[in-house]
């Protein structure tokens, strides 16, 4: 049986209930980039996807997102910084906050609508480094492989219902 998790767990607030500081922030975008680079060169969808959810979870602007972008990308070429980055996730976000970050590598993971070895590979790795138990990971993906259903769903009915609208007329 899989551990379910708020998915609405907040992440712009620590679990002591701090705002969460910038590089923390970074770490955010760190882990999504690692999501994003485990099958090769990024591309504009992965960027998207941790762009959004930066957005959205952080209010920040396409600039700061950048700016943020830029700064882990250089982190995730050395791998002690990395680590560090990892760890300090792990010590300042409680479990509910660590599954929604696995929640959303996982979404950025499954864009494509398969997972290859590396991917894999990489969700394994993430998921050791938050300190999460396979049952959390099981949960997170199983999140994140519903909300990307519900994206498709959404989708799909809106584009239904502009077909409706375009044979009324």
């Amino acid at each position: 049986m899989t551990n379910s998790f708020d998915r609405d767990a907040a992440l712009d607030r620590l679990s002591s209930g701090e705002k969460t500081p910038e590089h923390l922030q970074i770490a955010i975008v760190l882990t999504l980039l690692e999501a994003a680079h485990a099958a090769g060169e990024v591309g504009g969808e992965e960027l998207i996807r941790v762009s959004s959810r930066m957005s959205s979870v952080f209010g920040l602007s396409d600039a700061e997102i950048g700016h943020q972008i830029e700064i882990a990308e250089v982190i995730r070429l050395d791998e002690t910084r990395k680590a560090r980055f990892f760890t300090d996730i792990a010590k300042n976000f409680n479990l509910a906050q660590r599954q929604q970050i696995l929640s959303f590598v996982w979404r950025i993971l499954i864009i494509d609508g398969k997972v290859c070895s590396e991917e894999a590979v990489t969700a394994v790795e993430i998921r050791k480094a938050l300190g999460l138990s396979l049952e959390a990971a099981v949960a997170a993906r199983i999140r994140a492989e519903n909300d990307e259903l519900e994206l498709i769903m959404k989708s799909l009915k809106s584009g239904d219902e502009e077909e409706s609208a375009e044979d009324e007329e």
